[in-house]
């Protein structure tokens, strides 16, 4: 009976210890747990005042972080000395849009939070002041000047080559020209003027015949033209008579009474002659 009660008494202190230890081992691995909780980085809030703005304006970053001993912000320059702090706040004023990148650092390791700024580009129209030419109506081989000036603009173009926004260009045309200029602001959208530049072309006689060059006297022979870019043609000859005011292209009858020749004069409306001659022998 004695033996019994001894073994019951062991029994039960190996139960208590039993208890003890256990109780003892949850308790470490609550504290550990917690222990690690609390040391793990945590950011309660990074944000922005505003997520949209316009060129130029600024916005307020702020931010609260808990169990960090370090701070980085990703996208703003910062002075080697700058040390961000755990609870904090700071003004940009970013030229495009971006984002910002805040992270966290502790002894439980690295979080990152993230913030958008969008940037509303200010745009404008191109702003043509003036497109003109010295001259615009010249003479064929002639030369002009056009001169230009635009504001605003991000491109600039003239019959589609390229050109500074203020400038003068001359050229040598050989037939009426028209130079459109355009421009181009930061809304993208183009804007056009254009100058027309006329070319009176010199004249050109195609033809000039007679029905014969070799007659006797009082024979009737036609004469007879065919011209281009004229206005007016005269038959001179060499002794001195005009006949004036004929046509661009035409004919006339003559009947020479001795060798003569017979010179064909044609005019542009800028008064620029060409001439052609055709001698008649009078047998």
């Amino acid at each position: 009976m004695k033996r019994k009660s001894s073994f019951l008494s062991v029994l039960k202190r190996s139960l208590v210890l039993a208890c003890i230890l256990s109780l003892f081992s949850f308790s470490t691995y609550s504290v550990s747990a917690s222990f690690e909780q609390v040391l793990k980085p945590k950011i309660v809030f990074f944000k922005a005042s505003k997520n949209n703005i316009e060129a130029g304006e600024s916005v307020t970053l702020s931010w609260n972080v808990l169990n960090a001993y370090k701070v980085d912000i990703l996208g703003i320059e910062k002075v080697v000395e700058c040390v961000w702090p755990i609870v904090g706040k700071t003004d940009v004023q970013p030229s495009l849009t971006t984002t910002y990148i805040l992270k966290a650092t502790g002894i439980g390791g690295t979080v990152s939070a993230s913030v958008t700024v969008n940037v509303n580009e200010k745009t404008s129209p191109a702003v043509i002041n003036s497109f003109s030419v010295s001259e615009d109506e010249i003479l064929e081989g002639d030369s002009t000047t056009l001169t230009w000036d635009v504001s605003d603009a991000i491109s600039v173009t003239i019959n589609g080559s390229e050109v500074e926004a203020k400038g003068s260009l001359e050229v040598e045309l050989s037939e009426t020209t028209t130079y459109v200029l355009e421009a181009i602001g930061t809304d993208k959208l183009p804007v056009t003027k254009s100058v027309t530049v006329k070319v009176i072309l010199n004249p050109v006689i195609k033809s000039f015949t007679a029905t014969e060059t070799e007659v006797e006297k009082g024979t009737l022979v036609i004469l007879e033209w065919d011209t281009e870019n004229a206005v007016s043609c005269e038959i001179v000859t060499d002794d001195g008579l005009i006949l004036a005011d004929r046509p661009a292209d035409g004919q006339i009858g003559i009947t020479p009474n001795s060798t003569k020749t017979y010179t064909l004069i044609a005019y542009n409306e800028k008064n620029v002659s060409t001439k052609s001659s055709i001698t008649i022998v009078v047998e």
